[in-house]
């Protein structure tokens, strides 16, 4: 804490010079020197002693919020009562006095002669002409997450000159009417955004990804890549395996190394058997890429677990400066949908399942072949049910999907914009715990393309959401759009928010430096833009100031393993936030942390 000792009030024993002040943190055993110590008071209590209660004993503690003491005054009642009255506000004091242990209860205390009321300095003000309004907010009732008093935090964002502040707790709204009851004693002044941060499940999901339809008796192109590594980002296609095929016949075959232009790691030529020696008078990835989109034509392509192999083949296309944009069907979601007994989905599971012959699992073109193989067995399986297109398989995953059996979850916000979206907010989080959940209170989209729409603005939310999800996975524009086009709104937030993603090395999507989270947020912007829908700039804020990061660490250290990185997940000023986001130009960066968030608290 920062202290202003110019303006002293001396509340109690004769006036004192505060200087050579002690660090609170250097008390730590009595020492019975006559010292100045400095705080904020905390926990103050009387009580009346003596036979005839003439005497009152006040105990208070000071802390500068690195160090504390407790305190003990022992005074005549009327001016006790009167001294108590005042220091129960929590001012700030300056004390003079000395460290002793106590005689009654043998415990240091410190023994004031003399206690002066000053002031702490603000170390964090607003000086914006016009301010922002934060939109991601969790307070003290958010799942042993946050520390964030809703009183105190509207109060903060009074004092900084907000016009309005996000409420929006996980999965619940508990910290309404706390808020509400605060708000009425500061007598108004601030608006409140009553909302939620609420996990969604996509059950519109479904396994194929563009807009080409076909019937499952045509031709597929059925393919697998083996690669250097799981990084589409800094790793290489070394193979490509491909058949063409119709039912359960195996028409054309197509496979090729590739060159990538370094050393194939061991342990990925200990998994696929591939060798330096295979790839080097292999073609590089263009002309490779060529011969491949040649062999596929405008045969839609086929894939297990196709996110992982189609990233590869769009970031290398584009490197090149090829077109990819064909139509692929995922036999990985297809087979969790028509599968739903099994546990495991994984090729050898399904190959078990269905009964087929092994094969040499990690080669491109093996692993092509075993897949249409169990495409034609999924296929059949469908049959039985009626549906024998694309189109059938989109409708009947969409009619069936089960949101607890879904595996993926995304962060969501929700604002009530009227009573009526207030009246439908309760309603979705009262589903979300009695009909969806699993693990987590979840809340189907199909939910919120309903009734409950109506008076409830959608955002998009932190690194756990899914359009942000889909910028990290590189997934193609037009499905970026198309994830992007359910909200009313995009938001995008400080780098330090998702610093921990640069250490998820295991992740293959991980981004590899900051110029990689900048470019994540730059590229909601442009969808914002393209759109025509505000991107808004958040803090996603856990707790009021920088300083108390401490005490969140402590709190989260039983959930998270990196409870002790520093994550900055604190209020912040317009000014900050603008800094935070200088990166995208002075005009940009105001638009998406003052213009836009204004935009839509207006609209609640």
């Amino acid at each position: 804490m920062v202290f202003d000792i110019s303006n002293p009030e001396f509340v109690l024993g004769d006036p004192f010079e505060i200087k050579e002040i002690r660090d609170l943190r250097t008390v730590v055993y009595p020492d019975g020197k006559k010292s100045v110590v400095l705080g904020e008071v905390f926990f103050p209590e009387i009580k009346e002693v003596g036979k005839a209660k003439k005497k009152q004993i006040i105990n208070f503690c000071i802390t500068n919020n690195e160090a504390s003491v407790p305190c003990k005054i022992a005074m005549d009642s009327k001016e006790g009562l009167e001294f108590f009255e005042r220091i129960s506000k929590c001012p700030v004091v300056a004390i003079k006095g000395e460290y002793v242990t106590d005689k009654f209860t043998a415990t240091p205390e410190f023994y004031p002669d003399a206690v002066a009321f000053i002031a702490q300095k603000a170390t964090r003000v607003d000086t914006a002409e016009k301010k922002r309004v934060e939109l991601h907010l969790h307070t003290q009732l958010s799942q042993m997450d946050a520390l964030i008093d809703p009183s105190k935090l509207l109060k903060k964002a009074k004092k900084y000159g907000h016009p309005a502040v996000a409420i929006t707790d996980h999965s619940n709204l508990q910290a309404f009417p706390p808020a509400m009851e605060a708000l009425k004693k500061m007598g108004g002044g601030i608006k409140v955004l009553y909302g939620v941060e609420a996990y969604l499940v996509d059950d519109t999901a479904c396994a194929v990804f563009g807009d080409q339809r076909c019937a499952f008796s045509d031709e597929f192109v059925v393919f697998d890549i083996e690669t250097t590594g799981l990084s589409s980002v800094t790793d290489k296609i070394i193979e490509i395996g491909a058949v063409r095929c119709k039912g359960d016949e195996i028409l054309d075959r197509f496979d090729t190394f590739v060159n990538p232009g370094f050393h194939i790691p061991e342990e990925i030529t200990k998994l696929t058997s591939i060798t330096d020696d295979d790839v080097a008078d292999a073609p590089g990835i263009e002309e490779a890429l060529k011969a491949f989109l040649e062999f596929a034509g405008d045969t839609m392509l086929v894939a297990h677990n196709a996110s992982f192999d189609t990233s590869f083949i769009r970031r290398a296309c584009n490197e090149c400066g090829i077109k990819f944009a064909s139509t692929y069907l995922d036999t990985l979601a297809l087979s969790r949908y028509v599968n739903s007994d099994l546990n495991r989905h994984n090729l050898d599971a399904l190959k078990d399942y269905f009964k087929l012959e092994d094969f040499h699992h990690h080669r491109a073109c093996d692993d092509a072949e075993i897949t249409a193989k169990i495409l034609y067995n999924l296929a059949l399986k469908l049959k039985e049910e009626g549906v024998t297109d694309i189109n059938g398989m989109v409708r009947v995953m969409a009619e069936r999907a089960d949101p607890k059996k879904i595996k993926n979850t995304y962060h969501v916000i929700l604002f009530a914009k009227t009573q009526k979206g207030l009246k439908n907010l309760y309603k979705i989080v009262s589903k979300s715990y009695l009909e969806y959940f699993h693990y987590t209170a979840r809340v189907p989209k199909t939910l919120l393309q309903g009734e409950l729409r109506e008076d409830i603005i959608i955002g998009s939310a932190c690194e756990a959401g899914e359009l942000f999800r889909a910028v990290v996975e590189d997934k193609p524009d037009e499905e970026l759009k198309k994830i992007a086009s359910f909200y009313d709104y995009l938001e995008i937030q400080p780098l330090s928010n998702n610093a921990f993603m640069l250490d998820k090395k295991d992740d293959n999507d991980a981004p590899k430096d900051f110029e990689m989270l900048r470019d994540f947020n730059r590229k909601i912007v442009q969808l914002g833009e393209e759109l025509g829908k505000p991107v808004c700039a958040t803090c996603d804020a856990h707790f009021l100031n920088p300083e108390d990061e401490i005490y969140r660490q402590v709190l989260i250290h039983g959930k998270f393993d990196d409870a002790d990185r520093e994550t900055k997940l604190y209020f912040r000023t317009t000014d900050e936030m603008l800094a935070e986001f200088e990166y995208l130009g002075e005009e940009k960066a105001y638009e998406v942390v003052v213009e836009n968030t204004n935009k839509i608290a207006d609209m609640i």
